[in-house]
């Protein structure tokens, strides 16, 4: 069992070095710096593409080798015993943690998966609570509704030697074992039992997360959940437990904590890294959390006063000799009064860099938006700029059409949001 003792927090594009702090990079200590310099190494030799988008290695003078986190949020839990934890980079200066902390989690909520419907609900808190413990707190939760609704038993087959007789005679194995014993019958049975595959997987889920947390609070409320458990074994096969879960009705409930058990147990994340330098990992990436996260408030706010559609894919650039190259803006708004094209882009734009940032690329594809929807308003979404104010940037070309940029206050996301869709419906045709 792990047990872990120190997190590490950072944000998006800082990092850490061995030993040292220097800037926007963290000291951590040699055995931990190793570990996830190993777990950078190795996954970019079995993906190059993820590995390069999770951490990047490079060497900085009067540091040296630096691992630098990119736009991925979430944590991973080493086998040294410490915890990486990456926040999302929210602009401003001296932005306290537990804001970015907080914007993560409300991104989060968004995403479509039970697991993290609980988040919600959630009557802590747990914006100042580090990660880890709130994703443990997660999984709590879907366990304790399955002890709620009542843990799940069933019929399981039982071989073992009796002195009576009941169920199914296995003659070679009683042969085997009661040849000079005439008193004892070798069967098999079917119990009644709390001893199923899906309650070993929950609860040897819970011995390993209690392993992960320092937290009086989560490691109390896991051990009166363990006494539901009593009479279940741990599991001895964590793969064949797996694949004997049962999918009948009586399996309501288990569906989210057996998700949890999957991510935990055998790393099946968003973003999947393993190796023996892993414990566990939850990273999520940045730019479809921030897309989702648009596209849900968006639906809330538009739903009395437009239709919202989300990944539209009705259009296409060409439709001769075949419809190809599919157009896919993130948000189509259309009401009475004609079309609006948001696309959201998860970047801090910079004043002083070339176009602030925003890629070329990104601009063609809100012109070909603007001309194949004959949309009223065109408009990129990023997250909020110290520099970009409330009206943000408009670009205009000589054929009329004109692509807005606006920024997203992240800590007044709803408003921000709603703000800005209804600018863009009220823009002049």
């Amino acid at each position: 069992m792990h047990t872990f003792h120190k997190t590490y927090t950072i944000r998006e594009y800082e990092g850490f070095a061995r030993q040292k702090t220097l800037g926007k990079y963290q000291a951590l200590p040699s055995a931990t710096f190793d570990a996830l310099e190993q777990l950078v190494i190795a996954s970019g030799s079995e993906r190059a593409d993820d590995a390069l988008a999770l951490f990047s290695l490079s060497a900085k003078k009067g540091l040296g080798t630096v691992i630098t986190a990119q736009n991925y949020a979430g944590i991973v839990a080493l086998s040294t015993g410490d915890v990486i934890e990456i926040l999302p980079k929210i602009a401003g200066k001296g932005i306290p943690t537990q804001d970015s902390r907080h914007v993560f989690l409300e991104m989060l909520k968004t995403v479509e998966t039970e697991k993290f419907k609980s988040l919600g609900n959630a009557h802590l808190d747990i914006d100042s609570l580090p990660l880890l413990d709130v994703f443990i707190m997660m999984f709590l939760s879907a366990v304790s509704k399955i002890v709620k609704q009542g843990v799940r038993r069933s019929y399981e087959p039982i071989e073992d030697n009796q002195n009576f007789y009941r169920g199914r005679l296995l003659v070679s194995a009683n042969i085997a074992q009661n040849l000079w014993r005439r008193d004892r019958f070798f069967l098999r049975h079917d119990e009644f039992t709390l001893n199923v595959p899906e309650n070993r997987l929950v609860k040897t889920t819970m011995r390993f997360v209690m392993g992960l947390t320092q937290s009086q609070r989560i490691q109390k409320q896991g051990a009166q959940l363990l006494t539901y458990f009593s009479g279940v074994e741990f599991s001895k096969n964590i793969g064949t437990d797996f694949q004997h879960c049962h999918g009948d009705r009586t399996m309501h409930g288990y569906q989210t904590v057996l998700c949890w058990c999957k991510v935990i147990l055998c790393g099946q994340s968003f973003t999947p890294i393993s190796g023996e330098n892993v414990a566990l990992s939850l990273l999520f990436p940045l730019d479809k959390l921030f897309e989702s996260y648009v596209a849900r408030i968006a639906q809330r706010v538009l739903a009395p006063v437009a239709l919202l559609r989300v990944q539209d894919h009705r259009l296409s650039l060409f439709t001769q000799p075949c419809r190809s190259f599919i157009l896919r803006p993130d948000l189509v708004v259309e009401w009475e009064g004609g079309t609006a094209i948001l696309d959201t882009k998860w970047k801090i734009l910079a004043q002083s860099s070339r176009n602030h940032g925003i890629a070329e690329s990104d601009m063609y594809q809100m012109f070909a938006y603007a001309k194949k929807y004959n949309a009223r308003s065109v408009t990129l979404l990023y997250p909020q700029s110290d520099w970009i104010d409330e009206q943000g940037l408009s670009y205009v070309g000589e054929d009329d059409v004109a692509i807005k940029v606006r920024a997203i206050d992240m800590m007044e996301a709803r408003n921000s949001i709603k703000h800005i869709l209804e600018s863009s419906m009220s823009d002049p045709a």
